[in-house]
């Protein structure tokens, strides 16, 4: 329904839902213009079919990112492929929400650095896929300074979730702002506009 409404609304104004799983996304295939999903390396491909999510399939496998960036990067295109034909119509893919601390335990510069060149790599080179959006532009503090809803239920944030940027506290860039600036610093600046159109409710 809300996708009918957009459509009336503007039609010309692209649809995508984000999705934490790259197959949660064959589930919304007919009333969206493009998949977008988070490319952190994990799925649960029996959402297709059920609820229940019991097993999770990796096929980031980052910690071999430095050791064989290749092996990296062919998983990642075998979990795209397998995404693709799924598709009832091919379909302009987004992986969203990229990438890797840069603190320890989970990660270090260097590795974060190899998934940024990896999946730009396989996004822009290999698959030459409609476009990539990193996870995130610069660290942050905890708690944040403006007022934010915190649950109570919710994980406390550890110095590793609060270095995933491409830029440290101060603003100062990692080596993944590097691989950034080489994938998209050449880039034409794209502007979309459209005509109003008008709908009687």
């Amino acid at each position: 329904y809300m996708s009918d409404t957009i459509r009336r609304l503007d039609p010309n104004h692209l649809q995508t839902v984000g999705f934490c799983w790259p197959s949660s996304s064959i589930l919304v295939q007919d009333f969206t213009d493009f998949l977008f999903f988070q490319f952190l390396g994990a799925d649960h491909p029996e959402v297709v079919k059920e609820s229940n999510l019991e097993v999770e399939e990796y096929y980031g496998h980052w910690d071999q990112v430095l050791e064989d960036k290749e092996a990296v990067i062919d998983r990642l295109q075998t979990k795209i492929e397998s995404i693709q034909k799924q598709l009832k119509k091919p379909m302009p893919i987004v992986p969203s929400e990229y990438g890797l601390p840069s603190a320890p335990p989970d990660g270090s510069p260097e590795i974060q650095q190899g998934v940024y060149e990896a999946v730009n790599e396989l996004v822009f080179i290999r698959m030459e896929l409609a476009g990539v959006l990193n996870w995130v532009l610069t660290d942050f503090t905890w708690p944040p300074k403006a007022y934010t809803y915190i649950p109570d239920d919710a994980p406390q944030n550890t110095s590793a979730e609060q270095s995933f940027g491409v830029f440290d506290i101060d603003y100062n860039p990692k080596p993944s702002a590097e691989v950034t600036a080489r994938y998209y610093a050449n880039n034409p600046e794209i502007t979309l506009s459209t005509q109003p159109n008008q709908l009687q409710l």
